[in-house]
């Protein structure tokens, strides 16, 4: 991700377990499916790389960016689809649920960054803070949904779909 003239690099997400899930809808004949999750205290760790020019020599200046974020609720939409696989242990064939998600929807409660902007004037802070803080929603709405459809995924390709919904 690029702010400015940085690079933010090797992000991680710690706190996703603490996730608390408030709704879930569920349309089957469609295979959609929707869940607001909330997430109390998510944290962003990642390498903040800046280049500047000093005396005709470049310098590559590195740093652990953490990004706090507080109270996020976010609403994730699964579009499902069917496709059939054998299964490794019985060797019978069956339908198995894959899943893309989106995130239409994120709200996040409160963020700090932690020391990324000490030399920025007061009212420049403001205006870097939100910027940033755009930015933060942005690629943490493409990382959460990678992630839990990378994880969802997986669960889903054991388990054959009649099996999952037996009602």
């Amino acid at each position: 991700m690029t702010i400015g003239q940085a690079v933010y690099v090797n992000r991680y997400l710690v706190g996703l377990k603490n996730a608390f899930i408030q709704n879930v809808r569920v349309d089957m004949e469609k295979l959609e499916f929707n869940v607001t999750a909330l997430m109390p205290a998510l944290e962003m760790l990642g390498m903040f790389s800046m280049e500047t020019v000093n005396d005709r020599h470049s310098v590559t200046d590195h740093s652990i960016l953490t990004f706090s974020i507080r109270n996020t609720a976010v609403t994730f939409v699964g579009k499902g689809t069917l496709y059939t696989a054998t299964s490794g242990t019985s060797g019978t064939a069956g339908k198995y649920l894959r899943l893309h998600l989106t995130i239409p929807q994120m709200v996040i409660g409160g963020s700090s960054l932690a020391d990324s902007d000490r030399h920025l004037t007061d009212a420049s802070r403001t205006v870097a803070a939100a910027k940033l803080k755009r930015l933060i929603e942005k690629d943490l709405r493409l990382q959460l949904a990678k992630r839990i459809q990378c994880v969802a995924n997986e669960a889903l390709a054991v388990t054959p779909f009649i099996k999952l919904f037996p009602v």
